[in-house]
């Protein structure tokens, strides 16, 4: 273990301590200050292993965690990743009606008024992990999508069924107007029929504006579809297939669309070479690989030149050589990969 390089450490990580916790994560909420603990444990371990005496943390823990593609190692975060492992409940209820853990909460909670879901407000125990896992309810509600079938279990107005925002959002006068609020689309037209026959169920006639808005809705409705031979569905619309995944929901958790692509990511990643040296053009793509001005940086204390390089003893700096030779580098590893096939 003692002889481990940086890229086995790395792997150690995201296949060990990573994997210690997901049956717990999957169920309870983690307290912070374990959350803090095992980040700490595998921080270190990362970047120092099992040696005697404290080295240098090259690179903040939390570009680390990010995406290999948002620049970081793929570690990733450990409270979101229980956040997201928790989503999956949300995500399983309406899939499992016979299940009985559908059966108990479904008794306790109650079924929300989507029509979809349990409660998210909990009456019990503070200590119930229902509680835990229903306060992400919101969030994870705005990443489902429907599929019209028979139109019975979609509503009409509150869910996104014929846009990607729902109609109360794109039609709020009309939304208030009507006297049908959570009711489903079955309950707004004969599905059996075509062309359909909408009954909105306005309280009184329109005014000009909502006229345009109707004008506006009723184009929408044109090419609504309905299947009576099916029923409707629920999509998560993070996934190209529908499917909720851990994954997607962890990415948005973590907030990786506010941060921009890492440009050398497939250049340093693709290339057939150990881990260690992937790790090591890694650090490099970020100016953070231990050159003298870096060093500087770190122990100002100590007197060194940080124009100065070891190697040839000149104003140039060892980064600027690595980046140089690196490509000849990634082409013999490419080659020496392809001789041992």
């Amino acid at each position: 273990m003692a002889f481990l390089s940086r890229g086995g450490r790395l792997t150690l990580i995201r296949a060990v301590l990573e994997g210690i916790p997901i049956y717990y994560l999957s169920l309870f909420k983690m307290p912070i200050g374990v959350a803090k603990s095992l980040e700490r444990l595998m921080r270190n371990f990362l970047w120092e292993g099992l040696e005697e005496g404290r080295k240098d943390h090259l690179i903040r823990w939390e570009l680390v965690a990010r995406s290999i593609e948002k620049g970081g190692l793929g570690v990733g975060n450990l409270v979101e990743r229980n956040k997201a492992l928790m989503g999956k409940w949300l995500w399983r209820f309406p899939l499992e009606p016979d299940a009985l853990w559908h059966k108990v909460l479904k008794s306790i909670y109650g079924i929300d008024v989507n029509g979809w879901d349990a409660q998210p407000l909990v009456r019990g125990s503070s200590r119930s992990p229902w509680k835990d896992i229903s306060n992400g309810f919101y969030l994870f509600l705005e990443c489902c999508s429907f599929a019209v079938g028979n139109g019975e279990k979609i509503r009409f107005w509150e869910d996104k069924w014929l846009e990607k925002d729902d109609l109360q959002t794109l039609f709020p006068r009309l939304f208030r107007l009507s006297c049908k609020h959570n009711e489903k689309i079955a309950g707004f037209v004969d599905c059996s029929v075509f062309p359909n026959n909408w009954n909105f169920g306005f309280r009184r006639n329109l005014n000009d504006l909502e006229v345009v808005e109707f004008t506006a809705l009723s184009a929408k409705l044109d090419g609504a579809r309905f299947y009576n031979t099916r029923g409707d569905a629920r999509h998560w619309s993070l996934e190209r297939d529908g499917s909720f995944s851990c994954k997607s929901y962890r990415s948005l958790l973590a907030n990786n669309i506010a941060f921009s692509d890492f440009g050398p990511c497939e250049q340093i990643w693709t290339a057939k070479v150990p881990t260690k040296v992937h790790i090591l053009a890694w650090l490099v793509a970020h100016g953070k690989v231990n050159t003298c001005d870096n060093i500087q940086k770190r122990r100002p204390s100590h007197m060194l030149n940080p124009q100065w390089c070891i190697l040839v003893r000149r104003g140039k700096r060892v980064l600027i050589i690595f980046s140089f030779i690196a490509p000849f580098l990634f082409n013999f590893g490419g080659d020496f990969s392809r001789t041992l096939e």
